[in-house]
């Protein structure tokens, strides 16, 4: 097995986009809770969601990465 396998590209995930997109919207309820100094269930909810989603992500990563690695090369 050859360590050089040429290069190995992807498209970002559907849940990577989700994780951005939660991530994002978890710090505007941050921020707009932080400036009405109040706390907010919702801020606690966007950063449980946050968590989710990351590791979700990061383990559809992990399927996908192997998968390419367990693939032969494409022959030219």
């Amino acid at each position: 097995m050859s360590i050089a396998l040429g290069p190995r590209t992807f498209r970002p995930s559907v849940f990577g986009k989700v994780a951005t997109a939660t991530y994002i919207v978890t710090m505007v309820l941050v921020m707009f809770f932080n400036y009405l100094q109040r706390p907010s269930l919702w801020v606690d909810v966007g950063v449980w969601a946050s968590l989710a989603v990351t590791l979700v992500s990061g383990l559809h990563y992990v399927v996908h990465v192997r998968r390419l690695i367990n693939e032969p090369p494409a022959s030219s």
